[in-house]
């Protein structure tokens, strides 16, 4: 009941904002390209300071007199350094897209879908995109005020880690098994809400046709 309370009073105030206000990656970058340089840009940051930290030890060794202790010196910053550096950054990037996933971002997640009840359009997914980037940001900064590129990109992600596995019934699976049993009834009423938008946008497509098809008559016995 609590919950149903929290989610109502959340709905309310999602509804009241201004979504003119809220701004998308896609509005601020020219090109993917840029937005991902700028979404990853803890782990380029640390990987760039620890391939820096390398050349200045190459570097180093380099000055040394005896061409068999430089070059075994050498060999061994970039055996070591180079794997290093990969990992490093490899690890800071699954952190980066592992943020949504944290607890708190997963619930204010499904009580945006409940609030919205997007279904398909684009503009509701927008902006459930713009507030959750804000939200996650607020979270963990690792996040970026950029997590979403856009509408369709958050879209995706609801239906690779929540749809899907739920309609192919892999509520079995580890994916699921995390999930407190609190939450799986909050993924089980975002289901429905997402539904209920889907409903909603097949019933405009068919108000959309028969309004098209009525036009279509008129004017037919017109001429």
């Amino acid at each position: 009941m609590m919950r149903e309370e929290r989610v109502e009073e959340y709905s309310l105030h999602a509804s009241q904002e201004d979504d003119q206000s809220l701004t998308l990656p896609r509005d601020i970058y020219p090109n993917k390209f840029l937005y991902q340089i700028s979404r990853h840009r803890a782990p380029l940051f640390a990987t760039s300071l620890e391939l820096v930290l390398c050349t200045l030890l190459i570097r180093y060794f380099m000055k040394k007199n005896d061409s068999s202790a430089r070059f075994e010196a050498v060999s061994s910053v970039v055996s070591f350094g180079l794997p290093l550096g990969l990992s490093l950054f490899s690890g800071m990037v699954h952190l980066v897209h592992n943020c949504g996933k944290a607890p708190v971002n997963r619930v204010r997640f499904m009580e945006e879908i409940i609030a919205v009840e997007p279904g398909t359009e684009t503009r509701k997914w927008d902006s459930i995109a713009a507030r959750l980037n804000a939200i996650f940001y607020s979270n963990n900064s690792l996040a970026t005020p950029h997590f979403f590129y856009d509408g369709n990109a958050c879209y995706f992600y609801f239906r690779l880690h929540y749809v899907r596995p739920l309609f192919e019934k892999k509520e079995s699976s580890y994916a699921f098994r995390e999930f407190p049993d609190e939450f799986k009834a909050l993924i089980h009423q975002a289901m429905e809400a997402y539904k209920k938008g889907l409903d909603k946008d097949w019933q405009r497509l068919l108000n959309t046709g028969s309004s098209l098809g009525i036009r279509a008559s008129t004017s037919e016995k017109m001429t």
